[in-house]
């Protein structure tokens, strides 16, 4: 039997500030959909509505901003009734972006990973507040870049989440060249640092 989340976890994640657009829990939700099981679907769903009452995913509006802290509760439960590991967690952020409309209609306009890196704040600003995505280094030669999410306060669920999701971006961008992402440092581990930072790698 899965484990829920303690109430210890709850008090942490609504001390979280910050909000989030409607379309990151919806790409949440179709993701599970996209599963096909009917009966962890609904374990989710009930599972939340017992943290959160005012959290459903299907009254849910795309463009309106809602806690930020929902978004790591909808990630933590989704992963404990799906029993997933963290390379679960990275798939699903690897498909969300193949998977929305908006992220591919960008895309069509970043020729390079570095433009897409420019372009990076404004997309993420769109999406999470407070928060800014911001670029720090670019290596043509090495074939890297780094870039930090600064005044972001999260999970690190949500970090584990963003290994995937700014995979298939940088390949996105990169004319679908083999890509890689790691976390250099985590703002949300205790002694994780000021920032969350990341490095992309292509070949």
């Amino acid at each position: 039997m899965v484990k829920m989340i303690n109430k210890k976890k709850i008090l942490e994640l609504k001390k979280i500030k910050g909000k989030a657009r409607g379309i990151t829990l919806k790409t949440d939700y179709r993701y599970i959909v996209s599963q096909k099981n009917t009966k962890k679907i609904k374990e989710v769903e009930r599972r939340i509505k017992k943290i959160e009452p005012k959290f459903d995913y299907n009254k849910i509006k795309n463009i309106e901003w809602y806690p930020l802290w929902w978004r790591m509760l909808s990630l933590l439960v989704i992963k404990d009734v799906f029993e997933w590991k963290d390379k679960d967690i990275i798939e699903m952020g690897r498909q969300a972006p193949k998977n929305s409309f908006i992220v591919k209609i960008v895309l069509r306009y970043f020729v390079s990973i570095e433009k897409t890196l420019k372009e990076g704040s404004k997309y993420f600003s769109k999406h999470y507040y407070p928060g800014v995505f911001e670029p720090l280094e670019y290596n043509e030669k090495e074939k890297y870049v780094r870039y930090r999410l600064k005044n972001f306060e999260s999970d690190p669920i949500i970090c584990v989440y963003f290994l995937g999701y700014f995979e298939t971006v940088g390949k996105l961008g990169n004319q679908g060249k083999p890509t890689t992402v790691t976390e250099l440092q985590c703002a949300s581990k205790k002694n994780g640092g000021e920032y969350h930072e990341f490095m992309t790698k292509w070949k």
